[in-house]
């Protein structure tokens, strides 16, 4: 009885666990794809685009799967036969979002990278001086001349949003001056 309430206890956590890093996924996969289509539509003239996001969907699906296989673990302590016909399935969920990370990872990456073209922005390079470091993180603008704008890349500080927000905030003051003074 004991072995029972242990495996109930484990397999429980287990099911919990799963639920917990889907719903942790999927909040933060929505609120960077709000963040993204964000700023495509206000098109101000430097954009951040993060796609660290485009590996969500795969972990989205191995997450369920791991949740239904915890289900099935349930129906194996009152019901052998269901959990042996129900494994297979759950693990080609499973093995379907190891798959689909990659995937993702390519396909939502050129999906942003296309979004932010369309618009008439241009990518950054590393050489730039307003190049982030980090991987799945680029810089976008207007005008390829900002690329190497140093006022530009002191207002931008790494990837965060507060920095891009100052420095399109800097070209729009900017702008404003110059208009006055024509």
């Amino acid at each position: 009885m004991a072995l029972l309430i242990k495996k109930i206890a484990f397999i429980s956590a287990f099911a919990l666990g799963c639920l917990l890093l889907v719903s942790v996924l999927a909040y933060f996969f929505v609120g960077d794809v709000k963040t993204l289509l964000t700023l495509l539509e206000e098109t101000p003239p430097i954009i951040l685009v993060e796609t660290f996001h485009s590996y969500t969907p795969g972990a989205l699906i191995i997450g369920v799967g791991g949740f239904l296989y915890a289900l099935s673990l349930f129906a194996f302590l009152y019901k052998e036969n269901w959990y042996k016909k129900a494994l297979p399935y759950f693990t080609c969920i499973i093995f379907i979002g190891i798959v689909a990370i990659p995937v993702g990872g390519v396909g939502i990456s050129y999906y942003w990278h296309h979004a932010a073209k369309s618009k008439g922005y241009v990518k950054c390079s590393l050489i730039d001086k307003i190049s982030p470091a980090k991987m799945h993180t680029s810089y976008w603008v207007k005008e390829p001349s900002l690329c190497n704008n140093k006022q530009v890349a002191k207002r931008i500080s790494g990837t965060s949003l507060k920095g891009l927000k100052r420095a399109n905030e800097y070209l729009e003051k900017q702008e404003r001056l110059n208009n006055l003074s024509q």
